[in-house]
């Protein structure tokens, strides 16, 4: 199941895309009964000010909350989060003019939400 929503620089609107992906999401969660939260945690680049990228990682998972309810996954299931850019997936410390194109893909790779989902398993409700 795609796990990861990307997003373009100072951007937090689920696109096409991104929606085709979430239908994923709920598709899944619809189909089963273990799912007890799905967490989304959002995520920037290293551009910018800190402060701003942690508003923008939490509105960039609230969108998808937002969406993922009204694609028809119950509110109380979702957890939003925001990391700013405190949890990069690729690094962005490229320097170099030959890096350039590998730093913009570094950089897009962590603008992103991703999903933590908890499951409970048969036998450990009471745990």
């Amino acid at each position: 199941m795609p796990m990861l929503i990307g997003f373009p620089t100072g951007g937090a609107e689920i696109d096409a895309q991104n929606r085709a992906i979430l239908q994923e999401v709920v598709r899944t969660a619809q189909s089963r009964t273990d799912i007890r939260r799905v967490r989304a945690e959002g995520h920037t680049d290293t551009c910018g000010a800190e402060s701003n990228n942690m508003a923008l990682s939490q509105q960039r998972a609230e969108n998808v909350a937002l969406t993922l309810v009204e694609m028809g996954v119950p509110r109380e299931l979702i957890e939003t989060v925001g990391y700013g850019s405190t949890q990069p997936r690729a690094n962005e410390a490229c320097e170099t003019r030959q890096a350039r194109a590998q730093t913009e893909l570094s950089r897009q790779t962590n603008r992103r939400v991703e999903f933590s989902i908890l499951v409970c398993r048969e036998g450990t409700a009471g745990l």
